[in-house]
């Protein structure tokens, strides 16, 4: 029953689950072989005891996290270019009514699935196509940064995301809005969402709320913005009632600061899901206005502790 731990230490997940399937097999068979002795010693009883202890250390280090080979950094490159046709006209008695699409959404556009159309009255705007849901108009998402957006981790997440069809009507700052999937024929897949804008002593002010219910599972999102001579600041919370799944809760808020032509900002979104660690992302970045053109570096750490750094030229004509 001696312990042979001249094992190497395993790097790896699948590795991990070999050394502990063999050590578990070791130390059971160091079990029956002391067993099988009629009337130890006490040196015997000393040893045994002193190798199941080395045994069981081994198989906690093993059951533990295994260590892995640190991500090696890389550099690449993006480029992408996007074509966006827009169309507007207005009947004869002031009927307002308008499309956009891309280039590239053209084919799913001719079946229904991307691009927006919308007519807009007295009764307030009805849109359809690849709209968001109701909440996440009204609530929306904090700043982020980079130029191809770094993973969007400054993006909430939105159950109402296939939503097609939606009604908003605003007035006096005050905007409300509901939403549906047209696709989803048994249960309920509706949202519903409010927000506020107010001007006070040279401070805007912007509040929303949201809600959505898809299925049996229901999402709640608010949050606030606030601007201020060039400093502007968002903080959102969304919680999810997911029925039988985990839970979820989301807060994230950005700060972004503007000065002529120099904009910086920083993000944080935090994400809570029942049964599971805590997440976290973190963003830091700068855009310069160049005129007709825009430079922007972005860093962003993510939930995997990576460091992610872009940065590059945006421009539209």
């Amino acid at each position: 029953w001696a312990a042979d731990l001249s094992a190497p230490a395993a790097e790896t997940n699948a590795k991990a689950v070999t050394l502990l399937t063999e050590l578990r097999a070791d130390r059971a068979a160091a079990v029956t072989a002391f067993g099988l002795i009629s009337g130890p010693s006490a040196a015997q009883v000393t040893s045994y005891n002193k190798a199941i202890a080395a045994w069981d250390a081994a198989i906690d280090a093993v059951d533990g996290t295994p260590g892995t080979d640190a991500t090696k950094s890389t550099t690449s490159a993006l480029n992408r270019i996007r074509i966006t046709f827009t169309g507007s006209g207005q009947t004869d008695n002031g009927l307002s009514y308008g499309a956009t699409i891309r280039a590239d959404q053209a084919a799913e556009g001719n079946t229904g699935t991307l691009g927006t159309q919308w007519v807009e009255g007295a009764f307030g705007r009805v849109t359809m196509g690849d709209v968001d849901g109701a909440d996440e108009w009204a609530v929306g998402d904090v700043d982020g940064v980079g130029l191809a957006g770094l993973g969007f981790h400054n993006e909430m997440t939105y159950q109402s995301v296939e939503h097609d069809l939606g009604w908003s009507y605003g007035a006096q700052g005050l905007t409300v809005g509901v939403s549906m999937d047209t696709s989803v024929t048994s249960g309920s897949n509706m949202a519903y969402g409010a927000s506020y804008t107010v001007a006070v002593e040279g401070v805007g002010v912007t509040a929303g709320v949201g809600k959505s219910d898809v299925g049996t599972a229901s999402q709640t999102s608010m949050g606030v913005s606030a601007t201020m001579a060039g400093l502007s600041a968002t903080v959102i919370h969304s919680a999810d009632d997911n029925g039988t799944a985990a839970d979820v809760d989301e807060t994230a808020l950005s700060v972004s600061y503007n000065m002529n032509a120099l904009t910086a900002t920083v993000f944080q979104k935090d994400v809570a899901t029942t049964g599971a660690a805590d997440v976290n992302y973190q963003g830091v970045g700068i855009a310069y206005d160049l005129g007709g053109a825009t430079a922007k570096l972005g860093v962003m750490r993510d939930d995997a502790d990576l460091q992610t750094i872009d940065a590059g030229i945006s421009f539209s004509f």
